[in-house]
């Protein structure tokens, strides 16, 4: 079942007939609603929500590069794993995003 949207008239010839584009196929039509999203965004709050590494890195003493590295080695290894689930839960939030828009 095709709607009447899909197809675009490319030309229209002088004796009346009509040259239609082809619609595009699916992975073409993913690959430019893929295209429209800002991924530089972010999400809409599950960044603020978790205490940032950055925060806290700019109430550390400057003067020293070596205790920087320290803290940063400390805090590190509490965050990765939840650094994972909140990477993948993002991209599979991408991936539904993606998906409604192409059902739609």
């Amino acid at each position: 079942i095709e709607s009447a949207c899909e197809k675009h008239v490319q030309e229209v010839g002088l004796d009346g007939s009509e040259t239609y584009l082809q619609p595009l196929s699916m992975s073409q039509n993913l690959t430019r609603l893929a295209q429209r999203i800002d991924f530089s965004q972010g999400s809409s709050g599950s960044e603020e929500d978790e205490p940032a590494p950055t925060g806290e890195s700019r109430e550390w003493p400057v003067g020293d590069e070596e205790e920087e590295e320290e803290g940063l080695i400390k805090f590190q290894p509490s965050l990765w794993p939840w650094d994972s689930v909140r990477n993948n839960i993002r991209s599979a939030w991408t991936e539904m995003c993606v998906l409604y828009d192409v059902l739609s």
